[in-house]
């Protein structure tokens, strides 16, 4: 392969300042050569759960910046075998054993070629590489800039050449919750869960675990759910918000739900509690809306990003609380909390604009009927 220009190797550190990602913590240039190993995780990160390096360039099997949950263990090894697929699991759902199984660097796409999903088997699926690259090797020897270990071969540049393909059906990849849309009684527009907007994880975790009728969980969660039905588990979220190619938001979160996976009494608190806590914040983003509109200002959006970083610790706190007291007495203590929250960002968002007769009469509105719904919210079952 070769490339007009090289591009540096920190492009494929996936959220670092380079071309046209987002810098979060890092500098520019802060990766500037890296070891086998650590070029190999990027490369393998981006290909399967990142945007795509921009136009021309073919996104990942399961689009452009997925969802990933996984089951957590008590270290590193039960991690790897609570998430490996058993032979049964494996014959259920990737039945086609004629798939190509090579992964794309041995048999590689055609460019502009078309092809199905019954195509490709498990193990090319796991590593596809929807892109054209190629690592180029340094002169001398050094240290890792990732993982700051001597090495003798050092990459710090790469080339890249555009490539596109077009691919029919939806993959069926095992590390992703999948999400579609009813028409007509047959689904419509499967894809990934994605995080679309700055809301915080939590708000999508019955879509991590429960099968519903427009979405289902990663298959390594349904295996768990079905293999240790009454076991806790421990669940690992992670993933970019993007913007086309650029990255604006990364997530890597853990969630111990406290209850067992066929305890249905359980696991309905749970969704009460954070359904309730998703309407609040609904009602509250309204409210606010309505206000600024009325007064001519925009108070909406940051008080949205306040209840999301408040109400974080109430929910990881009511997971918590489940699973030492009784269940009702913590969902109500949590409903309480998340009023509470809800009020007072209500007050902090409008009391600057409260110093006339106007605002004054705008505010005493729109405060009774947040507190009218609010209540009604709390009054559901």
């Amino acid at each position: 392969m070769s490339a007009k220009d090289p591009t540096r190797i920190q492009k494929l550190f996936i959220g670092l300042p380079e071309g046209n990602n987002h810098s979060f913590f890092n500098e520019v240039g802060e990766i500037s050569g890296v070891c086998p190993s650590c070029a190999a995780i990027a490369l393998f990160n981006q290909a399967v759960a990142c945007p795509s390096f921009g136009g021309s360039f073919k996104g990942a099997l399961r689009g452009a910046a997925p969802v990933t949950t996984l089951i957590a263990g008590r270290g590193l090894r039960e991690t790897l075998w609570l998430n490996i697929l058993t032979a049964d699991t494996i014959a259920t759902h990737y039945p086609n054993t004629t798939a190509e199984q090579q992964p794309t660097w041995v048999v590689p796409l055609v460019a502009k070629g078309k092809y199905h999903i019954h195509e490709i088997g498990l193990m090319r699926g796991l590593f596809w590489q929807p892109a054209r690259l190629e690592l180029t090797r340094a002169a001398e020897d050094g240290y890792c800039d990732a993982c700051h270990s001597k090495t003798e071969t050092l990459y710090r540049t790469f080339d890249k050449e555009k490539f596109v393909y077009d691919l029919e059906g939806v993959w069926l990849h095992p590390h992703s919750p999948r999400q579609w849309d009813l028409k007509k009684g047959s689904r419509d527009r499967e894809r990934y869960l994605s995080f679309t907007t700055s809301a915080p994880a939590w708000t999508q975790l019955n879509q991590y675990l429960m099968d519903r009728d427009t979405d289902a969980p990663a298959l390594v969660v349904q295996q768990c759910r079905d293999l240790l039905p009454d076991q806790p588990i421990k669940l690992i979220v992670a993933g970019y918000r993007n913007k086309q190619a650029s990255v604006t938001l990364r997530r890597h979160e853990l969630f111990s739900i406290p209850l067992a996976w066929k305890d249905e009494p359980g696991i309905t608190q749970l969704e009460k509690g954070l359904d309730f806590a998703l309407a609040v914040r609904k009602l509250l983003r309204n409210k606010l809306y309505g206000f600024g509109k009325k007064s001519g200002a925009t108070i909406q959006d940051a008080s949205e990003r306040q209840f999301d970083k408040r109400s974080e610790l109430l929910v990881h706190t009511l997971f918590t609380e489940m699973a030492r007291r009784e269940r009702k007495a913590a969902l109500t203590e949590f409903r309480s909390e998340v009023k509470y929250l809800a009020h007072q960002l209500f007050e902090q968002a409008t009391a600057p604009y409260c110093h006339s007769p106007k605002g004054l009469a705008t505010y005493t509105y729109f405060r009774n009927t947040f507190e009218a719904e609010i209540a009604a919210l709390s009054q559901e079952k």
